[in-house]
C-alpha cells in the first residue's frame, strides 16, 4: 500500500502538522501496485530509473518472439496458407510489437505528467493553503486506489480467463489458425497456442486493464479535485482559470488510443484481406471508436465545467463593472470637462488603464468551459486515425490516392 502523501511548501504547514522551509515535489501518483513492485524485484526498473525503453522492448520480445519460434517449429509460421501463418496474423503483431511496448510507455508517461500537474497546482497557488490537507488526502487516496492488490488480482484472473476463452473460441470456430494443430474433430493447441494463453495474451490484456484502471484513478482524482475550493482567476491567459494544464493529459491518453487503434485496425485488416470485407463496412464502428476515444480523453475534464462557468460569469460581472467605471471616469474627465490642458490625452494613464482593463475583460469573455486546447482534440483524432491509414491503402492503392490528391490541388 502506498504511503501517505505529504506536500511541504516554504512557510506552509505540512499534513503532518510540522513546519518546514523545504519544498518537495509531488510524490509519484500512479507508480505502484504488485506489477510495479514485481518489475522492481526482477531488476527491470527502480524508483529513480524506470528503464522504459528496455522494458518495452523486453515485454514485446517475450510476448511475440516465442510465438514465431514455436509456430515455426511446427510449420505454422509461414506455411499452410495465409490464414494459418502466424507471420501473417496482423492482430498478433499489432498487440505484441506495438500495443504492449506502448502500454509500458503509457505507464511512465502518465506518472510523470500527473506529478507535473500536481506540482503546478500547488506552486501556482490554485490549491489554497486551506485546501492543501484535503489535496494531500486526494493524492494519497489516488495512490492507494491505483496500488490496489485486489484490483491487480482481478485483472490477472480476468486476463487469463478471457485469454483462454478467446483462444479456444478461435480454435473451435476458425479451422485455419496457427493456434492449433490437427484436423477438425481432433484438434489440439499448438505450441505457439500454449504460449499465447500462458504468457502473450494475458500480458497484453493485463496491461490494458491496468491502463484502464489508471484512467479510472485519474477520473476519481479529477472529480475530487473539482470539489475543492480552488483559487482560479478569470483573467488567466490560458482562458481556463489556470486549469488548462489538466487538458495536457490528452497527450498521454493519445498513446493508449494509438495502441488500441492499432489492434483494432489490424483486426479489420484481417477481415479485408482474408474474408473479403470492405473498408466501408467499418465506417460506423470507426465513428463509434473515435467518439469513444474523445470521450475517454476529455470526459473527465467536464467535472470543471460548472466551476469554470461560474468563474466566467462572476468575472464578467466584476471586470465588466471595472471597465464601466473606468470608461465613465474617462468620459467625465476628457469628454464632458474637456480634460486638463496640461496633460496630453494620448500620454494619459487613464487611457492605458482602460486599455489594460479592456484586454482583461476580453480574456474573461473568451473563457473556456472545459480546460483544454483545440490542439489536444487534434492530437487524439490523429492518434486514432493513423492506425487506420494502412486500411485505406489496402482499399485504394497509394498511387491512386496521390493521383487524386494532385488532381484536387492542381
Amino acid at each position: 500500500m502506498a504511503g501517505r502523501y505529504r506536500f511541504e511548501a516554504s512557510g506552509a504547514q505540512s499534513t503532518r502538522g510540522d513546519e518546514t522551509n523545504e519544498t518537495e515535489s509531488a510524490a509519484p501518483i500512479l507508480h505502484g501496485g504488485p506489477f510495479y513492485r514485481l518489475q522492481q524485484a526482477a531488476g527491470l526498473m527502480d524508483a529513480d530509473n524506470p528503464r522504459t525503453a528496455r522494458r518495452a522492448v523486453l515485454f514485446a520480445l517475450v510476448s511475440w518472439l516465442p510465438l514465431v519460434i514455436l509456430a515455426g517449429a511446427q510449420g505454422l509460421a509461414i506455411g499452410g496458407g495465409p490464414e494459418r501463418a502466424m507471420l501473417l496474423d496482423f492482430s498478433a503483431h499489432a498487440r505484441y510489437l506495438l500495443a504492449v511496448p506502448l502500454l509500458i510507455v503509457v505507464e511512465v508517461a502518465a506518472n510523470r505528467r500527473f506529478v507535473i500537474m500536481a506540482d503546478y497546482l500547488i506552486a501556482s497557488g490554485i490549491i489554497a493553503e486551506s485546501e492543501r490537507r484535503r489535496f494531500a488526502d486526494i493524492i494519497s487516496d489516488t495512490q492507494r486506489l491505483r496500488d490496489s492488490r485486489v484490483a491487480a488480482l482481478i485483472f490477472l484472473l480476468l486476463a487469463y480467463t478471457t485469454s483462454v476463452l478467446s483462444t479456444f473460441y478461435i480454435v473451435k470456430f476458425y479451422p485455419n489458425t496457427w493456434l492449433a494443430t490437427g484436423t477438425v474433430g481432433a484438434r489440439a493447441l499448438s505450441w505457439a497456442g500454449f504460449w499465447q494463453i500462458a504468457v502473450s495474451l494475458p500480458l497484453f490484456q493485463f496491461l490494458v486493464y491496468s491502463s484502464l484502471w489508471t484512467w479510472f484513478a485519474w477520473l476519481i482524482y479529477l472529480w475530487r479535485l473539482s470539489r475543492l475550493k480552488l483559487r482560479l482567476t478569470p483573467t488567466h491567459q490560458d482562458r481556463a482559470g489556470g486549469l488548462n494544464v489538466l487538458g495536457d493529459s490528452s497527450y498521454v491518453i493519445a498513446i493508449f488510443v494509438f495502441a488500441a487503434g492499432s489492434v483494432v485496425a489490424a483486426v479489420w485488416a484481417e477481415q479485408i484481406v482474408f474474408y473479403g470485407a470492405s473498408i466501408g463496412d467499418f465506417n460506423k464502428p470507426f465513428i463509434a471508436y473515435l467518439a469513444l476515444a474523445i470521450l475517454f480523453s476529455f470526459g473527465p475534464l467536464l467535472f470543471f465545467t460548472g466551476k469554470l462557468n461560474r468563474l466566467r460569469l462572476s468575472g464578467l460581472r466584476d471586470y465588466g463593472a471595472l471597465v464601466s467605471r473606468q470608461a465613465q471616469h474617462i468620459e467625465d474627465k476628457w469628454i464632458k470637462n474637456g480634460g486638463p490642458q496640461s496633460e496630453p490625452i494620448l500620454d494619459g494613464r487613464d487611457i492605458a488603464s482602460l486599455k489594460d482593463m479592456n484586454e482583461s475583460y476580453k480574456v474573461v469573455s473568451s473563457m473556456k468551459l472545459v480546460p483544454l486546447e483545440f490542439r489536444a482534440i487534434v492530437v487524439i483524432a490523429v492518434a486514432a486515425l493513423i492506425p487506420m491509414f494502412p486500411l485505406i491503402l489496402m482499399e485504394f492503392p497509394l498511387k491512386q490516392i496521390l493521383k487524386t490528391l494532385l488532381g484536387v490541388v492542381f
